[in-house]
């Protein structure tokens, strides 16, 4: 098995734009417009009735397949907009 390394940084604990570098290759991924998706089909209160699948970012480079399965998402309300404050789900790589 070959290691690979995958680091994730939120600029600024801004969770709508998380940096996955893999394999020296930045990958972004914009989970603002899944969370906006998520937020109008499904409204902000709390819900455990999501499908699991509609909750997957998907990102890729030339040397690697990223996929995040969010499993939940916390968020703080600041004045009409929503801020996630914590995320939790698998990263899963995959090697080309």
């Amino acid at each position: 098995m070959e290691n690979l390394t995958v680091r994730i940084h939120i600029p600024d604990s801004q969770y709508d734009k998380l940096l996955m570098v893999a394999e020296g290759d930045t990958i972004r991924l914009r989970t603002d417009s899944l969370i906006g998706k998520l937020v109008s089909k499904y409204g902000r209160e709390y819900n455990n009735t999501i499908p699991t699948p509609e909750m997957w970012l998907y990102g890729s480079n030339n040397r690697v397949d990223l996929k995040l399965q969010l499993q939940e998402i916390y968020f703080n309300v600041d004045h009409d907009s929503l801020k996630v404050s914590n995320m939790i789900g698998n990263l899963l790589v995959r090697k080309k």
